[in-house]
């Protein structure tokens, strides 16, 4: 082996120097840059495991508050039906109650003018019961002044009936 050694033109000193400069540059890189790469590097880990839990933990949180909201927005749904049904029912038995009222009042009304009609017309029948002798005796008297064919006996009809219109 010496000759090989011997053949590259290098002694077991110059050997011996190159083992110790990569011994050395071995421990100089591995303080000097393996150590601070790794240290950074685990850093990086620890704070990326670190944003993952934390990434988690605010997963939780949101499905957490979606859930608290969807429950918040069925409860509102529901009590906005209720207040429309509600609102609904009070304004039917509002309308209900304004048609009663509306019915009464027409009723009332009918029940008014059926009254002046009956009292017009017992009025129209007192004067009618007036006024029947009165023309009676004017019819008679007419007879009794001539005496009446058929033709003259029509038109003291129609005379009379027209004066007791007016």
């Amino acid at each position: 082996m010496s000759g090989i050694i011997e053949s590259l033109g290098l002694s077991w000193q110059e050997m011996l120097f190159y083992a110790i400069n990569l011994v050395i540059l071995i421990v100089a890189i591995r303080f000097l840059v393996y150590k601070p790469v790794k240290k950074i590097v685990d850093n990086r880990k620890e704070q990326l495991e670190l944003l993952f839990v934390e990434n988690e933990r605010l997963n939780k949180e949101a499905l957490e508050l979606k859930k608290n909201h969807e429950k918040a927005l069925r409860q509102t749904r529901q009590e906005v039906a209720k207040m429309t049904e509600e609102i609904t029912k009070n304004a039917k038995l509002k309308s209900q109650e304004i048609i009663e009222q509306a019915q009464k009042k027409a009723q009332e009304i009918i029940q008014k003018a059926k009254k002046e009609m009956d009292e017009e017309k017992a009025r129209a029948l007192n004067a009618c019961k007036q006024q029947v002798p009165i023309i009676s005796m004017d019819i008679a008297r007419q007879i009794v002044q001539r005496e009446l064919n058929e033709q003259d006996h029509q038109k003291l009809i129609e005379d009379a009936l027209s004066e007791w219109e007016s």
